[in-house]
């Protein structure tokens, strides 16, 4: 009895002390799968790549370098991608992979602790549960970029996502401080930067959900225009894909714009994408990433997505997209400028054919316009182009814009185009009227 008490103890034992092991081989493996899938998706040359397997700590490195289409100069840069993994008893804790990412230039066979804090241009701290649940936290250093006379400035960010259910849910929190663009023209600002989403995986294996991005303010010195000056940023977006078909909905908010000493504000805007073919968008998508390996210049990589992306937005055409400026409301010193705007287009016939004759083209567009702003917008100079007024005060002389009956002092303009007519406050005008 005795012998097969201890058997069993040895048994468990046994067990017990293998299981760091045998988790990392899983962990082996799951490296594997990331260097099969991650570089090709971000379009990244995987150069070589090593895996080292202890009983509780394994170490995986990765060298890599950004392909043709992703540069800008000659040279490539090349990056060390190293991971330390801890892989103890793993129903007992998490599994826990220290992530960190160098330029080859500084990395050292053997980094030192100091180099990892100094050097080190991403770091992810992963925490991997037993059902496959894990949370990310990562942060990057400030950097400095200097190239042709212009410096971005980069006070860095950090943050968090978090997967759950087998990616059936993501949570992702970022904030980084400032990012600061010089130039010989003039600079940029952007303050307090903050970024959440929350997605969730829908039934035809597409993320949908809604993602908040919010800034401080925002300045832009300029040696040719007045100071501009912008607060309280608000960006929602939100999508969802039904029976292949996208609904893209991009809610945006303004506290408060100063140009030079003139205020303005708050001000809203809503967009809205409405029954986009995603398959097709796809397949746009595609060509373009395929033109990049073909080793063509620049110019004949646009000359021949030309070629291929014509057909393709023929059809995507014909799928009757719809785009909606359903609110524009802007606050001035003069009054409040509104705007709705919908474009969508009806089913057309001719195929390829239509390229030679876009008059039918323009039959399948089916708009509407309206306008109001207020009267003296159009003599101020310090609330909009001297080019944008020139063609306010065009549309007020063919009556495009009329004085409103409903706003004293306000203009107004209601404009559709159906089957290739225009009708503009109830008349019927030619179309090229409203550019000339």
């Amino acid at each position: 009895m005795k012998k097969i008490i201890l058997l069993i103890i040895s048994l468990i034992l046994g067990i017990v002390t293998i299981i760091p092991y045998f988790a990392g081989i899983e962990a082996s493996r799951q490296f594997g799968y990331f260097n099969q899938t991650f570089y090709p998706t971000n379009n990244l040359k995987l150069l070589d790549s090593t895996y080292q397997r202890g009983w509780f700590h394994s170490v995986a490195q990765s060298r890599f370098e950004t392909s043709e289409q992703n540069q800008v100069a000659d040279n490539k840069a090349n990056f060390v991608f190293l991971h330390e993994i801890e892989h103890g008893f793993v129903p007992i804790q998490p599994t826990v992979v220290h992530s960190r990412l160098y330029l080859a230039q500084d990395f050292q066979a053997s980094p030192s602790r100091e180099m990892f804090d100094h050097d080190v241009l991403l770091e992810v701290q992963t925490k991997v549960e037993m059902n496959g649940d894990n949370l990310s936290t990562l942060r990057t250093p400030a950097l400095t970029i200097e190239d042709d006379g212009a410096s971005l400035q980069w006070q860095g960010l950090q943050g968090s996502i978090e997967v759950k259910q087998n990616v059936a849910t993501v949570q992702a929190e970022i904030y980084t401080p400032q990012i600061q663009l010089d130039t010989d023209q003039g600079q940029i600002v952007i303050q307090d930067i903050t970024f959440n989403a929350d997605m969730q995986s829908a039934n035809n294996n597409v993320m949908q959900g809604e993602g908040h991005l919010n800034i401080a303010n925002a300045q832009i010195i300029s040696k040719q225009v007045p100071q501009v000056k912008l607060e309280g940023i608000e960006l929602v977006g939100s999508h969802n894909v039904v029976n292949e078909y996208l609904t893209f909905v991009l809610k945006t908010g303004l506290q408060q714009m100063q140009v030079g000493v003139d205020h303005y504000g708050p001000g809203y805007g809503d967009i809205e994408l409405r029954h986009w073919h995603l398959p097709t968008l796809t397949h746009i998508k595609n060509t373009l990433a395929e033109r990049r390996y073909q080793g063509m210049t620049l110019t004949q990589r646009i000359n021949a997505a030309k070629f291929q992306l014509m057909p393709l937005g023929l059809k995507f055409l014909n799928k009757s997209p719809e785009l909606a400026l359903t609110r524009l409301n802007i606050n001035t010193q003069e009054g409040e400028l509104q705007a709705r705007l919908r474009v969508k287009m009806e089913p057309f016939e001719g195929g390829i054919f239509l390229l030679f004759n876009p008059t039918l083209l323009l039959n399948a567009l089916n708009a509407q316009l309206e306008i109001f702003l207020p009267q003296s917008l159009l003599d101020n100079s310090s609330l909009a182009p001297e080019t944008i007024r020139a063609y306010l005060k065009m549309w007020v002389k063919k009556g495009f814009l009329v004085a409103s009956n409903e706003e004293p002092g306000y203009y107004h303009s209601q404009m559709q185009l159906s089957n290739g007519i225009l009708q503009v406050n109830g008349q019927q005008l030619p179309i090229t009227n409203v550019f000339r």
